[in-house]
C-alpha cells in the first residue's frame, strides 16, 4: 500500500489528539502559569493602600516629613506629641506601631495583634539616611558633598565567550530558561515514550498486529507510529506558541506579563533555535528506542516495565542538569554534553549560561542527527523481527539477549 506509513501516522495522531491524557499534558503547564499569575494578582490586591499599616512618630516632625518625602516606606504616618498618647492609640489599635527616639537611637514598638506589618529593613535604611543628613548638616557639609561621599560604587560584571560579550539581561533571561530545561525535557520525553509504548503494546497484545502486517509492512507500522507521536509533540509546542502570543495580546498591560516580556525579550534566537532542535531530535531518538523495546512486550501489563530503561536513561541528563551551574567545566559533563540521549538537556543549559559556544552546540546536533538516522535504520530490523514474537521471558532478559545478538 502506497504511503501506508502516512495512514498509520494519521490514525495514531487522530486517536491521541482526542484523548484526555494528551490535553491534560498540554493544559497543565498553562493552568499552572495562570494559577500563579492569579495568585499574584490576588495578593497584590489584598495588599492595597487601604490596608497599609499606620505608623506614629513621637515628637519628630522633621523625621515624619522625611519619611513622607521618601515614599519608600509603604505606611500611613501620624505625628503624635507624647509617648502617653501614642501608647493609648496603640492599645486602642488606632495605630499599628510607633517610633520613638531614645538618646541617639530609635525604638520601634508594634502591636502583637495587628494584621499589617511595617517593613523594618526599609525603615532602618531611611533612619540611617536621616541621621546621616542631620550629622552632615551639623558639620556644615553640603548635600552635594554628602551624596558624593555616600554614593555606592557601581560594579559592572561582564562575561566574555569565545566571540563577544554577553549582556547581563541576556544572561539572566537565558539562565531563567535553563532552570526549566531539565524538567521540561524529562516530562515531555517520558509522556511521549509512554504513548508510543502503549500504542505498540496494545496492538501486539490484542493480536491485531498480524492483521496489520498482512495489510501493510513492518516499516509502515514502525515509521508511522513514530511520526504520529512526533506530530503530537510538535502540536503541543505550536499550541504553546499560540497561547503565549494570545496572552501577550490580551493581557499585555498586566504588570506580571510586562515583566515576563521584558525578561524573555532578551533571549537570544540562537539559544531558542538550538533548544527546540535538540528537543525535537531527542524526542525522535527516545520514540525510536521506546518503539524497539515495546516490540518485546506481550501485553499492556508489561508497558511500564518496558518504559523503565528509557526512564533511567532520561534521568541521567535530568540529574546532570542540576549540577551544571556548580561544576560547569567538569570533565564528565563536558563529555556527556555530546552523548546522544543526554546532550539535549546539557547543551541548552550550558549554552544559556555561556559555558559553551554555538560551534559545540552544532556538533552535538550533528551527532544527534546521525544517531536518529542510524536508530531508525537498525531499529526497523529489530522491530520487524520481534513484533510478531511472543516470549514468556522478562523484558530485561529479552533486552540482554537482543544486545548479545547485535
Amino acid at each position: 500500500m502506497k504511503n501506508a506509513w502516512l495512514i498509520v501516522a494519521k490514525q495514531t495522531y487522530r486517536v491521541r489528539i482526542k484523548s484526555l491524557s494528551y490535553w491534560m499534558l498540554v493544559l497543565s503547564p498553562l493552568l499552572l502559569v495562570a494559577f500563579s499569575i492569579g495568585l499574584g494578582l490576588f495578593f497584590a490586591s489584598a495588599s492595597s493602600s487601604s490596608d497599609k499599616a499606620t505608623l506614629a512618630i513621637v515628637e519628630q516632625p522633621q523625621l515624619t516629613q522625611a519619611l513622607k518625602q521618601s515614599k519608600a516606606l509603604d505606611v500611613k504616618l501620624k505625628d503624635i506629641s507624647t509617648v502617653t498618647k501614642v501608647k493609648n492609640q496603640l492599645k486602642a489599635e488606632d495605630i499599628d506601631g510607633y517610633l520613638v527616639k531614645t538618646n541617639n537611637d530609635y525604638q520601634l514598638v508594634t502591636s502583637a495583634t495587628g494584621s499589617t506589618t511595617i517593613n523594618q529593613a526599609t525603615l532602618k535604611t531611611i533612619l540611617t539616611q536621616f541621621k546621616m543628613a542631620a550629622t552632615a548638616q551639623a558639620l556644615n557639609i553640603s548635600a552635594e558633598k554628602l551624596q558624593a561621599l555616600t554614593a555606592p560604587v557601581e560594579l559592572k560584571v561582564q562575561e566574555l565567550n569565545q566571540h563577544d560579550a554577553t549582556s547581563d539581561s541576556n544572561q539572566g533571561a537565558n539562565s531563567t530558561l535553563s532552570i526549566g530545561i531539565g524538567v521540561l525535557f524529562f516530562v515531555i520525553l517520558l509522556f511521549y515514550v509512554q504513548i508510543i509504548a502503549q500504542e505498540i503494546a496494545n496492538e501486539k497484545s490484542s493480536r491485531i498486529m498480524e492483521i496489520l502486517l498482512a495489510a501493510t509492512s513492518a516499516a509502515s507500522q514502525f515509521y508511522g507510529k513514530i511520526v504520529g507521536v512526533f506530530a503530537l509533540a510538535v502540536t503541543q509546542m505550536l499550541l504553546y506558541v499560540i497561547f503565549g502570543g494570545g496572552a501577550l495580546v490580551i493581557f499585555g498591560n498586566n504588570s506580571i506579563v510586562r515583566s515576563a516580556r521584558t525578561i524573555f525579550s532578551n533571549v537570544s534566537w540562537s539559544f531558542a533555535v538550538v533548544t527546540i532542535i535538540m528537543l525535537l531530535l531527542a524526542i525522535g531518538m527516545y520514540l525510536t528506542l521506546a518503539a524497539i523495546i515495546a516490540s518485546l512486550v506481550n501485553d499492556q501489563s508489561q508497558v511500564q516495565q518496558a518504559v523503565q530503561p528509557v526512564t533511567y536513561l532520561a534521568m541521567i541528563g535530568y540529574i546532570l542538569s542540576f549540577i551544571i551551574a556548580q561544576a560547569p567545566h567538569n570533565l564528565i559533563i563536558n563529555i556527556a554534553s555530546y552523548v546522544p540521549f543526554i546532550s539535549q538537556t546539557l547543551i541548552p543549559s550550558r549554552l544559556a549560561l555561556n559555558f559553551t559556544g554555538m560551534p559545540q552546540a552544532l556538533i552535538a546536533i550533528a551527532i544527534q542527527i546521525i544517531v536518529v538516522i542510524l536508530m531508525l535504520k537498525f531499529g526497523l530490523k529489530i522491530y520487524a523481527r520481534n513484533v510478531l514474537e511472543y516470549s514468556d521471558e522478562s523484558i530485561y532478559k529479552q533486552l540482554r539477549q537482543l544486545i548479545r545478538r547485535k
